[in-house]
């Protein structure tokens, strides 16, 4: 099996919505809003580190819990398999999820006017005295397509270069921008294509710091953001089989979302990139088992 990264110690959002390991409920307003109204083969992972595993809804078992994680082949020329990302690298400020907005082209001003986009603080600025920040597109965007890039003034004529990823998100109805602040290297984040992707951020100074709950924690808080709701009912996301990879520098673990379109048992890969006050973890879907047991 091939690892997919050497695990390296190196130095917005982080939900407070608590969890027992098991179903928790979550709506709309916990997390991040958008200020758009709507109109082959496979590649091993080893290194797993034993964990204990999250009870969840009885007698409902993911397929493949245990054994090496193994991630679609595709993915070998993108963000999952690059090396530990250092600071110079930049940062994932924001993943903005679009609820309840079709998956559709978005042009150059509703990009610029989208949530963690328009109202975009600088690292580091948590009590807002910082300068505000224009945006400024360099084209409307697609999902799945491009990133764009966004240039960032300052009310104090500072300027911070970004790219903005329009993605699918947990939920088929509710894609995400994922805005990433490219660093003095100017590295721009890969991704895999048709792929689903949910994020969060743990506040560690460096990812071998993430302990057992920090991890079910995102996993929980990165998937549940992606279905919730404002008025429509609630969803209730279960989670299983938790595990810390390569000394932090990633997470797997199962979710089910109860009151989603088709629930199924579904298998992630979160990699640890840098993020505003902690470490980030992207997290990506590798497979589902196709079935509730």
């Amino acid at each position: 099996m091939t690892t997919i990264r050497s695990t390296h110690a190196s130095t917005t959002r982080s939900s407070t919505a608590a969890h027992d390991g098991t179903r928790s409920v979550v709506t709309r307003g916990t997390f991040l809003r958008s200020a758009i109204a709507a109109t082959g083969g496979l590649v091993g992972l080893g290194g797993l580190a034993t964990s204990a595993q999250a009870a969840g809804t009885a007698g409902a078992t993911p397929a493949g819990e245990t054994g090496d994680l193994e991630l679609p082949e595709s993915w070998q020329d993108t963000v999952y398999f690059e090396t530990l990302p250092s600071e110079d690298k930049g940062y994932i400020a924001s993943f903005t999820t679009l609820y309840g907005h079709t998956p559709v082209d978005l042009t150059k001003k509703e990009l610029e006017e989208a949530d963690g986009i328009v109202n975009f603080r600088a690292y580091g600025d948590d009590d807002g005295s910082g300068p505000t920040y224009t945006p400024s597109a360099s084209s409307g965007i697609s999902v799945g397509g491009d990133p764009v890039e966004i240039l960032f003034t300052g009310s104090d004529n500072s300027e911070l270069m970004a790219e903005a990823h329009y993605v699918l998100g947990t939920d088929p109805e509710s894609p995400g921008i994922l805005l990433h602040v490219l660093g003095t290297k100017h590295w721009t984040i890969r991704l895999p294509e048709h792929t689903d992707f949910a994020w969060d951020l743990i506040q560690v100074d460096s990812p071998p710091l993430v302990t057992q709950d920090d991890a079910e924690q995102a996993l929980w808080n990165a998937v549940s953001m992606g279905y919730a709701e404002e008025d429509d009912g609630d969803f209730e996301t279960t989670i299983k089989h938790v595990k810390i990879v390569d000394g932090g520098d990633g997470i797997s673990g199962w979710t089910l979302t109860n009151g989603a379109t088709d629930p199924e048992w579904t298998l992630w890969y979160g990699t640890a990139i840098g993020g505003d006050g902690g470490w980030s973890y992207l997290f990506g879907k590798v497979r589902t088992d196709g079935a509730l047991h």
